[in-house]
């Protein structure tokens, strides 16, 4: 990035900013975005060790695409991804309507 990007409030590095960030965390969507649950995780890279695992939940993988984008077509699911929202569809519209941000 470079110094035209700093008149747009975009920093040419990060060590050039000196404000702190603010990150908001929706906890409500947090346990269907990553890939397994917090108290299993002593150290960031056991949540990665864990990321294969998570393509064979076809559950936890049509939660996470879900919140991610809410608006999904039919068509664009795996097979297993597809067979989880015939069976949880209306679980899945609670869970989407009582966490959307």
């Amino acid at each position: 990035m470079g110094g035209a990007d700093r008149g747009r409030g975009i920093p040419g590095s990060l060590g050039e900013r000196r404000e702190e960030a603010l990150l908001h965390v929706h906890r409500a969507l947090l346990p269907h975005v990553l890939p397994r649950p917090l108290r299993d995780v002593n150290r960031l890279g056991d949540l990665a060790d864990r990321l294969p695992d998570t393509l064979r939940e076809p559950r936890r993988s049509l939660r996470r695409r879900l919140v991610e984008n809410p608006l999904v077509r039919r068509e664009e699911l795996p097979e297993e991804e597809r067979d989880v929202l015939s069976r949880e569809r209306s679980e899945l519209t609670r869970l989407l309507e009582r966490t959307s941000v």
